[in-house]
């Protein structure tokens, strides 16, 4: 599955899914390109099991 992430809103969504808010200490990665930022999401969310490890990550612009 693929998970979007919004930076504006801290959230990630799946498609058509209802949004899930991420902490707050996320937005210190912000000023990376989306595809750092993406593969930060992602190690953080897999590491705290939101996600699985075969799922992926896409920052919206």
């Amino acid at each position: 599955m693929v998970y979007r992430y919004n930076p504006r809103e801290n959230a990630m969504y799946l498609s058509g899914g209802k949004p899930r808010k991420l902490p707050g200490l996320l937005k210190q990665y912000h000023h990376l390109d989306h595809h750092s930022l993406a593969i930060m999401i992602r190690v953080w969310a897999q590491a705290h099991r939101v996600i699985r490890p075969s799922d992926d990550v896409v920052v919206r612009p």
